[in-house]
């Protein structure tokens, strides 16, 4: 897939990519981080690959909390906000909020939340 961005980019062209790794500490339900965690970039190999590319990277990993209601969080999860949620059927998201009430969320108001996500600046060197 980088091989062509050596093509595109012109040099001294920066490139920056916001992805998430595999492991996230977003309140996903069992089978949603499961399909999170397959369907996230492994980060680690997409810098080598770029590298190998003759590509130089910069990677740093950020962490952005934020607060919300369970209730809202439930309502995020039931419009699938991400792709990795598209194949769940309205069962499986129901079986899964049922999963985070009863095992973290059960008397809770509001979530603090921290995701993380990795930041990487790829540069085409002149």
């Amino acid at each position: 897939m980088f091989k062509k961005w050596t093509e595109w980019l012109r040099p001294g062209s920066v490139c920056f990519i916001l992805t998430r790794p595999p492991t996230t500490t977003l309140p996903f339900f069992r089978k949603a981080a499961s399909l999170f965690q397959k369907s996230t970039a492994d980060v680690p190999a997409m810098v080598d690959c770029l590298r190998h590319h003759g590509l130089k990277v910069e990677v740093s990993e950020e962490k952005m909390m934020f607060n919300m209601s369970k209730h809202r969080w439930y309502a995020v999860l039931r419009m699938r906000y991400m792709s990795c949620l598209h194949c769940l059927s309205d069962q499986d998201i129901e079986e899964g909020i049922a999963e985070l009430e009863r095992k973290k969320f059960r008397g809770e108001r509001n979530i603090t939340v921290a995701d993380n996500i990795a930041a990487i600046t790829v540069i085409k060197e002149c």
